[in-house]
This record gives C-alpha cells, sequence and structure tokens, in this order.
C-alpha cells in the first residue's frame, strides 16, 4: 500500500502553480491507471474528458483520462489546510 507520498508531492506542486499564478491546472492518465486517478481526484481535480490517441510504442488506441482543477475550486478545499 502506498505512504502518501506522490500525494504530498502533488499537493505541494499544485500549491506553488497556484501561487504562482496559474489559474488552472491539467493532468492526464492512463485510463487502466486506477492508482493515478484515485491520487488526482482525491486532492480535488475534476474528470473532464476521455483522450484516444494512437500509440506507436504500443502499436495500439490508448485512452486517457483528462482531469482539471481550478484555482478557485483548490483554494475551497485546501485553504484551511
Amino acid at each position: 500500500m502506498g505512504k502518501g507520498i506522490i500525494t504530498e508531492l502533488l499537493i505541494a506542486t499544485l500549491n506553488y502553480l497556484f501561487k504562482e499564478g496559474f489559474e488552472s491546472i491539467s493532468s492526464s492518465t492512463f485510463i487502466e491507471n486506477i492508482a493515478s486517478r484515485k491520487v488526482l481526484e482525491k486532492v480535488g481535480f475534476i474528470f473532464n474528458k476521455y483522450i484516444d490517441y494512437w500509440s506507436y510504442k504500443y502499436n495500439r488506441l490508448m485512452t486517457l483520462c483528462n482531469y482539471e482543477i481550478s484555482k478557485k475550486n483548490w483554494n475551497k478545499l485546501w485553504r484551511s489546510r
């Protein structure tokens, strides 16, 4: 089981980016990568859309899950923490 290191790193990175003036951040992960999807959702990212693309590396169609979080929503979720 994970120790939350990636979650803490993501929180610190998002804090920095929003303090630097970013208004929204997006992130994508493979649909099969449940752990990464859970981390994004845990810190407040909202599912946005599926993105299909052809992977030359795997020689097949791949699907990504795209997530977004706005500075406004970030501040609502994490201001008091």
